[in-house]
């Protein structure tokens, strides 16, 4: 059994001459366990660096480059998918790094039937060098924090058998997809050894400072049956959302749920929530603490409490 890796580009050339570095070494250590690596490079408006280095690439390991138009990262997955080649597949996010050691045993996982492969991992702040270790994914619970991480590999009959990414998510279609009840059914296993580093920064799609991430976020609960679970967002950004796209996957959104999302209080709900969720987290855990007891009222204690029937 072979691995196709899949990975995404949109202007790269800071992260793509350490990730081509990695990748070589990668795909060493898996042929050495008689594992052959197919790399699917989706290249969205390329610069003329990414050309070369991928040219590069292209002398010292199997390497499908697909030049495109720039799209929603979904978008380029599904494309790499299209061309994936072996049995196992995984992603590989240009400035992340794999580890060569857990993919061999995802693999071998796969090979013995697993589905979905998890592993821990460990996440690095690029300014102060802080390493916390990440946990893999629960397939219980559907929550932005139990997510499958980014080196996750799959078995290719999943994809058969869930479909592909919902292009329209910006930065949260993963999420999305993992929350499929096919997904979350299918044979999973969890391995102990770490799946490699991912590099926080500035430019990570998914890091808490997008507008756009929560409104999709909330879109995965109320299509998924997490109605309790949605938090204020910008109103106006999430009714247009919603009307864009969002209603595509669940009919006849209650009217209750409309008006706390975008209806009158929307917006004065989100700047208190906001605001709460700004403070430092000693103010914020004695303030819950407070509204939960009824001492003090809490826009963020509130979002916690079960509001929809």
């Amino acid at each position: 059994m072979g691995l196709s890796i899949i990975t995404s580009l949109y202007r790269s050339d800071e992260h793509l001459p350490t990730y081509a570095k990695h990748v070589i070494t990668f795909a060493k250590a898996l042929e050495d366990k008689h594992i052959p690596l197919q790399v699917v490079i989706v290249v969205n408006d390329a610069t003329a660096l990414e050309k070369e280095t991928i040219a590069h690439l292209q002398t010292q390991l199997d390497v499908n480059a697909l030049f495109v138009a720039r799209e929603s990262l979904y978008a380029s997955w599904n494309r790499g998918l299209q061309v994936a080649k072996y049995d196992a597949i995984g992603f590989w996010n240009v400035d992340d790094m794999r580890l060569a050691e857990s993919a061999i045993a995802g693999v071998r996982a796969i090979e013995n039937g697993a589905e979905l492969v998890d592993m821990p991992y460990i996440a690095v702040d690029a300014q102060t060098q802080q390493k916390t270790q990440q946990t893999p994914y629960n397939p219980q619970v559907i929550s932005p924090k139990t997510i499958m991480t980014m080196f996750a590999l799959f078995r290719r009959d999943l994809f058969e058998k869930a479909r592909t990414f919902n292009p329209n998510f910006k930065v949260v279609g993963d999420f999305e997809w993992c929350s499929r009840s096919v997904v979350r059914q299918a044979n999973y296993h969890q391995l102990d050894l770490m799946g490699g580093y991912f590099y926080i920064h500035g430019d990570n799609l998914s890091n808490g400072t997008n507008s756009l991430e929560w409104v999709e976020i909330n879109t995965v609960f109320l299509w998924h049956g997490g109605d309790n679970f949605i938090r204020p967002v910008e109103p106006q950004l999430m009714k247009h959302i919603w009307e864009q796209w969002g209603h595509t996957g669940r009919e006849n959104l209650p009217e209750n749920i409309q008006e706390w999302l975008w209806g009158n209080g929307a917006e004065k709900r989100y700047l208190a929530y906001t605001k709460e969720r700004e403070q430092p987290q000693w103010l914020r855990r004695i303030r819950m603490t407070l509204a939960r007891r009824g001492f003090v009222s809490s826009i963020e204690w509130d979002v916690h409490r079960e509001r929809f029937s």
